[in-house]
């Protein structure tokens, strides 16, 4: 009789407390030395098997519908050639010392939105209306601190197409036309 009114009150306490936190729908993701991102449960972020660029990636929900592209260290920033070829250019504080920078561009057939933080860049082609926010979120989530409980990135499946016949990565084949148009 204890136990079976001990159990109740224990899933009473769950659903009016909310002890279902947020952490367990969330995943912490290293992508640098000392920097990561929340993400969703159901995304996962991969690393690319490219020895021009070893610190790069992608990010990817589980229907494969939302892909972000990841890139971290000293490969090319998508506003380096400053904010001329972009529609549009904003740019956010994240807590005291952390600027993000985004920028939506034309591309051929496709929008593409682009973001800068310090270490890491995002880009991501925007195939619908809610890709913008969920985009925003998973830029948004960005952290530069130490993780101790971080995933890494998964390594690179066999089957990905993230890299094309010339070697070259996803960021850069997305970037590098946008901004020479």
């Amino acid at each position: 009789m204890n136990l079976r009114l001990l159990g109740i009150l224990l899933v009473l306490c769950v659903l009016v407390t909310g002890t279902v936190s947020a952490q367990s729908e969330t995943r912490n993701v290293r992508l640098g030395m000392s920097a990561y991102l929340v993400l969703p449960r159901d995304y996962r972020a991969y690393r690319t098997n490219n020895v021009r660029h070893p610190s790069s990636g992608y990010i990817v929900c589980a229907d494969h519908k939302t892909i972000v592209v990841w890139s971290t260290g000293a490969l090319q920033m998508p506003f380096d050639n400053g904010d001329g070829k972009f529609v549009w250019v904003k740019r956010e504080q994240l807590g005291k010392t952390l600027l993000l920078k985004y920028g939506l561009l034309h591309a051929n057939d496709a929008d593409i939105v682009a973001a800068a933080l310090p270490g890491l860049n995002l880009v991501m082609v925007l195939r619908s209306n809610n890709d913008m926010n969920t985009f925003l979120t998973i830029a948004r989530s960005f952290r530069r601190e130490k993780c101790q409980g971080c995933e890494r990135p998964l390594p690179d499946g066999p089957s990905n197409k993230s890299l094309d016949a010339s070697g070259g990565s996803v960021f850069c084949n997305l970037i590098r036309p946008a901004m020479r148009s």
